[in-house]
């Protein structure tokens, strides 16, 4: 069979998982139980790839069969990115626990004692980024949580900073150990969901294939058969 011919079968499957997951778009914004939703999905995704398989069976063979394997290891591992979506998330939750714990005190040790004063705005502004749990948002709170810092340290400062500035300097420490290492840009939403419906669609193209290697819904590879011994020449007299 021509690789043209092998392609048939994988350019096939293709179409239908990326008609597969478009759905998914569909179906997050659409249905609120997405639990129930992705188990459906994951049904008839298998029903779906069944019927495309079983129709192309004759155009099927070991190597589209393994071009396939490629297909699903990629929609799997694609799937798999969910969990970066879900760590972020935990970091997310840790992020504002810390966050919360800090903020009353930091809130009673705000140099305001002169509200108009740029210690003041500082502080404030510090107070109001940090509450995000951004990694950009972060990082603007850190630079001037420096220059806080670099006024303290060359007195330079109308008021005095110490007991907010360390205060400040424990709960960051805090964040950039247990929480900025694994906090990320997570997909906003509801959209996290579709990292599960591309696992689902990977799944039902692996279950899939064993049912066509199972009941050689293919055309296998022709054994190969063992040349005849050459006939022996005849002796000249």
């Amino acid at each position: 069979m021509k690789l043209a011919d092998s392609l048939r079968t994988p350019g096939w499957t293709a179409l239908l998982a990326g008609a597969l997951i478009w759905f998914g778009f569909i179906l997050i914004r659409r249905v609120a139980d997405q639990l129930t939703s992705i188990i459906c999905f994951a049904i008839a995704s298998l029903i779906l790839f069944h019927v495309l398989f079983w129709l192309l069976r004759e155009a099927t063979d070991d190597k589209a069969l393994k071009i396939i394997d490629y297909m699903y290891l990629g929609l799997a591992l694609c799937g798999v990115f969910g969990i970066i979506d879900l760590q972020s998330k935990i970091a997310k939750d840790r992020y504002q626990f810390v966050v919360s714990y800090y903020l009353p005190d930091l809130q009673k040790v705000k140099p305001c004692r002169n509200p108009k004063g740029k210690e003041c705005d500082f502080a404030t502004s510090m107070l109001n980024i940090i509450t995000t749990p951004d990694p950009t948002y972060f990082a603007t709170t850190k630079q001037l949580f420096t220059m806080l810092k670099g006024w303290q340290d060359y007195k330079l400062n109308d008021e005095d900073t110490t007991k907010f500035v360390s205060k400040f300097s424990e709960m960051t420490a805090v964040l950039d150990e247990d929480v900025m290492p694994y906090l990320r840009l997570a997909r906003s939403g509801e959209n996290q969901f579709i990292w599960y419906y591309i696992l689902a669609a990977s799944l039902a193209l692996r279950l899939t294939k064993v049912t066509v290697e199972l009941f050689k819904w293919h055309v296998p590879k022709e054994d190969k058969v063992a040349p005849e011994p050459a006939a022996e020449a005849i002796a000249t007299s």
